[in-house]
């Protein structure tokens, strides 16, 4: 949470707490695929974003919902989205999305 938003980033550290379990998995993977550098950490539901967040200072943020230490940031990219519900299949997920601070 220190590092300056246009800093050379070697290895991007991603941070994704998204249900259900398998849209997180399956975005992990993607990302893997297209940028295999990155480190890419899961959140499993037990565990607290605000403590990920310290621990893991991820560049980018993909969640249900976002926590606030992330909102105000200028150095954290994220991703808010819609969790999927029974029924919604048809529907389209709506997000949120904020870079450097703005969104």
């Amino acid at each position: 949470m220190g590092e300056e938003p246009n800093s050379n980033v070697r290895a991007p550290r991603v941070l994704i707490a998204i249900e259900p379990r398998m849209y997180a998995e399956v975005l992990a993977f993607s990302i893997g695929r297209h940028r295999p550098r990155a480190e890419v950490s899961l959140l499993g539901p037990s565990e607290d974003p605000e403590d990920a967040l310290q621990r893991l200072r991820p560049h980018l943020v993909v969640a249900n919902s976002v926590p606030r230490a992330a909102r105000g940031e200028a150095s954290f990219f994220w991703v808010e989205m819609a969790e999927a519900r029974a029924g919604d299949e048809a529907k389209r997920l709506g997000a949120r999305i904020s870079a450097s601070g703005r969104g």
